[in-house]
């Protein structure tokens, strides 16, 4: 049934075009959609459809923009996927290009604290992350960012917070805190894990608790059927901001997720009773959700792959019901004019085809969401 659906899907997205480059916007993510569906179905026609596509993105980079949504190291992250899956062989020249141009367009955005995960260095750094695996002497640029990252956070006590960049207005929020994962406290959280991990440095371990704890103290006194968070945070007002959603941009089903691997891997068990009963509360906020889509990004896909995470985490809870019901959804929700990967139907599609086996699934950490 699944497979009919995608190759449904398919023809959609064959009818449609886009203006946009990027992995998570535009082409890129639809490549990776048709590098998969050429796996799933042994069709070496959509193999090559994904290649088309790929070199339309390689030809469009723009060392103007580094950014993980649509820009360089998105490109480039999908590259480093593509590669770990057998689906292509990348110069190492094309390589080397991306690195260079991407540490400066770091460099440009932590001048302006701007650690956003889908326009800012939170993205990049990411890249360089995953790079430093085969290109060791990226750690010596890894170090020092990590300590300008921790140079750029608000530190009260014990406590850790980075602002988020207003991209309205080109310039620090300086009256709230982003609780998100798309310009927020959680990617960043993400981010100081793979730095440490994989420079270890010896201001990580407290940067990540200082985090842990700033997001702990923001989310106390919550009750039964509440969001732990709300989009935003304010300090002075903590009652002012109640509003969350289900899905992965914001919420508590993508942060849980999130934060129980990072407590899971650095071993800090402290803060795993607390990360499971969020978790546990994500089956009270069914009600409160507004999804009307099938997005990864806020739609019924996203709940349905990450319901489905926590189910693994927590059998017997229920949660595999819940995501069943939203992966239902998502089959029932199908047609509209989006090919993007985050907002679109080839993100829906990469989640239909997560159901083939363990071959189907790596893009997932593309999301911040599945190991790599």
């Amino acid at each position: 049934m699944f497979n009919k659906q995608i190759l449904d899907i398919e023809k959609q997205i064959s009818s449609q075009t886009s203006k946009k480059f990027g992995l998570l916007e535009g082409y890129g993510g639809v490549s990776l959609f048709y590098f998969y569906l050429g796996r799933l179905t042994k069709n070496t026609t959509y193999h090559d459809r994904g290649m088309e596509l790929l070199s339309e993105c390689i030809e469009k980079l723009d060392a103007r923009n580094g950014s993980y949504c649509n820009g360089m190291s998105g490109i480039g992250q999908l590259l480093n996927l593509l590669v770990e899956e057998d689906f292509v062989e990348i110069p190492a020249e094309l390589f080397d290009y991306l690195d260079n141009q991407i540490k400066k367009w770091t460099l440009t955005e932590l001048e302006r604290n701007n650690l956003d995960l889908l326009y800012g260095a939170t993205g990049s750094l990411l890249y360089l992350c995953q790079r430093s695996k085969t290109k060791p002497e990226l750690k010596s640029f890894l170090e020092k960012s990590l300590c300008t990252v921790d140079s750029i956070a608000v530190k009260s006590g014990d406590k850790a917070f980075w602002r988020n960049w207003d991209f309205e207005n080109k310039c620090l929020n300086t009256e709230s805190y982003d609780l998100g994962i798309a310009h927020g406290q959680i990617s960043i959280i993400y981010l100081l894990s793979k730095l440490y991990s994989t420079t270890q440095i010896s201001i990580g371990p407290e940067l990540i608790e200082s985090s842990l704890r700033s997001l702990q103290f923001a989310s106390s006194n919550k009750k039964t059927g509440e969001y732990y968070f709300p989009y935003f945070y304010d300090p002075l007002n903590p009652s002012k901001f109640s509003k969350s959603r289900l899905g992965w941009c914001y919420g508590d089903l993508a942060t849980s997720v999130i934060l129980g691997r990072i407590v899971k891997k650095h071993g800090l068990l402290e803060y795993e009773e607390w990360i499971s009963k969020i978790s546990k509360n994500t089956s009270h906020l069914t009600k409160q959700d507004a999804a009307n889509e099938s997005s990864l990004c806020h739609g019924f896909a996203g709940c349905a792959l990450l319901f489905s995470k926590l189910a693994q985490k927590f059998p017997n809870s229920g949660l595999d019901k819940i995501a069943e019901d939203y992966k239902i959804r998502t089959s029932s929700s199908l047609v509209y004019d989006n090919i993007d990967l985050l907002d679109g139907l080839s993100g829906v599609a990469l989640f239909l085809m997560s159901g083939n086996g363990e071959k189907f699934v790596k893009w997932q950490h593309l999301l911040l969401i599945d190991d790599e």
